[in-house]
């Protein structure tokens, strides 16, 4: 038996670790994700996972928050407990770029909801497809490695 381990290697990828002072309640280490929109810039295409859905719906009210009104389009959630429909059109906005900051629940439910998206076709194993996302937010600690990989 061969084992060949190719590792998760991305030269384009760049891992960056904070000291979160506050736990799951300093949600204001987040807010360098709407740096741009302070100064009328276009938002960095971010996909910020969360290990619980409530964790996930306080990031996203909390971000909202502090988005002008205008922008708040520019912001959404995704999570297991959404409707088919609501999942479906939430990915295709962020996938267009109508979306600019999404708040999922952790990696391994982001692909069970893709998986049924698209029919549960063999790509969906492969993550998400989107090459103008900019950047990837795992707050707090991921529950297990292969989330953290994912």
């Amino acid at each position: 038996m061969l084992i060949l381990n190719i590792g998760n290697d991305r030269p384009n990828l760049t891992m960056v670790m904070c000291l979160m002072r506050g736990a799951a309640h300093d949600l204001g280490m987040l807010d360098f994700v709407l740096d741009q929109a302070l100064t009328g810039e276009s938002l960095k295409q971010t996909v910020i996972f969360f290990n619980s859905q409530e964790l996930c719906l306080q990031g996203f009210k909390y971000l909202h928050a502090q988005l002008p009104e205008a922008r708040h389009h520019e912001i959404n959630y995704l999570h297991l407990l959404q409707t088919q429909d609501a999942k479906h059109n939430m990915l295709e906005k962020f996938q267009w770029g109508k979306t600019r900051i999404l708040c999922a629940m952790e990696a391994a439910g982001m692909v069970h909801v893709i998986y049924h998206l698209l029919n549960h076709s063999l790509k969906t194993f492969q993550g998400m497809d989107i090459p103008n996302i900019e950047r990837i937010i795992q707050f707090m600690v991921p529950s297990s490695l292969s989330v953290l990989t994912q």
